[in-house]
């Protein structure tokens, strides 16, 4: 089950500020069988316990000087496990940035993108003779983006 809802602010012909939130119910995802041999009840049941419902943010904005346009926004998206799992690090942030002129006869734009991640990973369990311990890996990403366009009108 998802909803979107957004709404955004138009300042005269100077700028625009815009923001979307997103309800996500990754806990109501199932797997459907195509056969009379396959049964996927174990495992969405699994998936109903691994998985929460979250909220994702986004917002920007985008400001016009003459012909010259710089714009700015981010999105938060939490961890979409549930809390009990101690995963609450799967979440990601992204940054965004960029300008941009334009003309009657031509256009340049230059984007920005960061996106940051950082994800724990159960790799596995053992017993050190005293107690079962968890080992955990820790995914640390960082992806950034430069995006150029230029174009003519003719």
């Amino acid at each position: 089950m998802q909803f979107d809802g957004g709404a955004s602010v138009q300042i005269g012909k100077v700028g625009i500020i815009s923001a979307d939130i997103e309800y996500i119910d990754y806990a109501n995802m199932k797997l459907r069988e195509r056969d009379d041999f396959t049964d996927f009840s174990a495992t969405n049941e699994l998936m109903q316990n691994i998985y929460r419902s979250v909220v994702n943010f986004k917002a920007g904005g985008e400001a016009r000087f003459n012909n010259l346009f710089v714009r700015a926004g981010g999105g938060f998206y939490p961890s979409p496990y549930a809390s009990w799992l101690n995963m609450d690090q799967a979440k990601h942030t992204e940054i965004t940035a960029g300008f941009g002129y334009r003309s009657s006869a031509f256009f340049f734009d230059l984007g920005f993108s960061a996106l940051l991640h950082k994800e724990d990973y159960d790799l596995y369990s053992a017993n050190n003779g005293v107690e079962n311990v968890t080992y955990f890996s820790t995914l640390n990403q960082q992806k950034y983006r430069f995006i150029a366009s230029l174009g003519f009108r003719f």
